[in-house]
This record gives C-alpha cells, structure tokens and sequence, in this order.
C-alpha cells in the first residue's frame, strides 16, 4: 500500500545512521556520472559530457550535506532545506561556495607570509597627547589603500565566479537538449572548449568536497577535535536558524543576485 505523504521517508528523514549508508550511494553515482561524462567526451559527445559533469556535481553536493548529518550535523533539520534535493540552484550555489574555498584560503596565507617577513609594530593611542591606534608593519605605517585594493580584488574574482556559476543550470540543459534562440542550439554543437571550462570548474569543486569528506573520516584527533567544535558552535550560534532564515530570503529569488548584491554591498 501507497504510504502517505505525510508518513513518507525521505532525504530529510532519514536517522544519523541511515544517512551513513545513503550517502556513499550518492556519492557512487556522482562518481559514475563523473565517469560516464569522460566517456562521453572521449566519444566526442561533449554537450552529454558537460551536462554529465554538472549532475555529478549535484549529486556530490547532496551526498555531502547527508554525509555531514552522518556523523552529527543537523542541517536537514532546518525548516526549507528540502528545497536542497528539489532545487539545482540551490545546489549549485554551494558548489560555488566550495569553489570559492581555495581563495578563502588564499587570503590566510598571503595574510601569514606578510606578518612572517615583516616586523609589526602597534603603538597604542595616547589620550593626553591626542594620538590615535597605529599600526607599523616594518616600521612603516599601514598601507590601507594597498590592503582594501587586495579584498576588493578578491570579492570581484568571487562576483565573477558567482556569475559564471549561475549559468551552470542553463549550461546543464544546453548539453541535453535541443532549443532555439534566434537559431538552433544543440548539444551537438557543444565542442570541447566549453566541456573542458566547465568540467575543470567543477573538478576542483569535487576535489575541496572530497577532501573535506576524507578529513572528516580521518581518525586524526585534531580533525575530529575540531568537527566536534563546528557542531558545538552550529548549535550554540543558532546557525541552523540563520540558515532557515537565508533559505526564507531567497525563497522565489535567484540566489546568485542575491549573493551578488550584498557582495557589491560590502563596504571595503
């Protein structure tokens, strides 16, 4: 008999234990789409080939977050998050947020190679004497303008990825069917240029994932110290709750303008 669907099983019901089961299926179909997307393209089938690429990404994103609720997250808690298994943007902008996560370490290193070579000196403002907080770095003042030219770099390289990925969905389509658009579009006439753009993006995509799933597997005791301080934190700074209340934002919103717009917003 038909269940209800109320009573229903589905991907945001399923136990802590389950989710430890279900996500290395889904994770074996990412990496067999993946697969397939190669063979295709050997084939010369490169529209096939990049969209194959782009469902192996979605996937990967859908066995991650249940991979992270196997080992005690609670993402699938949240109020909307349903909207991660029916929804490609949403998927898709979280695969541009783990795109995204290389530069985010970029920033720490470029950050930590400056203080290694260079003597930093903070003098403390004197409120007789009227002089304000400085900061030398090798005996000489700051420079600001240098170090918000640097972020305002690195968000418009972010602004730009975000462009580029909010097309993923159409890129996706475009290597499975047939349209017209003033002339005909193909997946035929998808050539291995754009195939190989796309799957290079997305390669790295699956490479912080996989890295991330890996690390978290890992019995090292520092890993695990610190996924267990990331869960303690998600629960304490309501994070859960700031989620449900982004998903609420962009509820009937492209996600990608959203993001954009407060990216332009911030202020440098």
């Amino acid at each position: 008999m038909k269940k209800s669907i109320g009573t229903r099983k589905n991907f945001t019901t399923l136990t802590q234990e389950e989710c430890g089961s279900v996500y290395r299926i889904i994770l074996d179909n990412s990496i067999q789409r993946w697969k397939s997307a190669e063979h295709l393209a050997k084939k010369g089938d490169f529209g096939g080939a990049m969209s194959f690429v782009i469902v192996s990404t979605e996937e990967l994103i859908k066995a991650f977050v249940i991979f992270l609720d196997s080992k005690g997250f609670r993402f699938r808690q949240v109020n909307g998050i349903w909207r991660l298994f029916k929804d490609h943007e949403i998927r898709l902008f979280i695969a541009y947020a783990m795109y995204n996560v290389p530069i985010y370490f970029e920033v720490i290193q470029d950050a930590i190679k400056e203080l290694q070579k260079l003597k930093i000196e903070i003098v403390l403002p004197d409120i007789e004497a009227g002089t304000d907080l400085k900061i030398n770095i090798g005996g000489l003042p700051v420079n600001k303008d240098r170090i918000a030219d640097y972020f305002r770099n690195k968000r418009d390289v972010i602004r730009q990825e975000g462009d580029w990925f909010s097309e993923m969905e159409s890129l996706r389509q475009k290597g499975f069917y047939c349209d017209y658009d003033e002339e005909l579009l193909s997946p035929i006439h998808v050539d291995k240029k754009a195939y190989t753009e796309v799957r290079d993006k997305l390669a790295r995509v699956n490479e912080v994932a996989m890295v991330l799933m890996n690390e978290i597997n890992s019995q090292n005791p520092e890993v695990r110290e610190v996924t267990e301080k990331l869960m303690s934190d998600f629960e304490e700074k309501d994070s859960y709750k700031r989620i449900e209340n982004d998903l609420k934002e962009i509820k009937n919103k492209d996600i990608f303008k959203v993001i954009d717009e407060k990216l332009k917003q911030w202020n440098i």
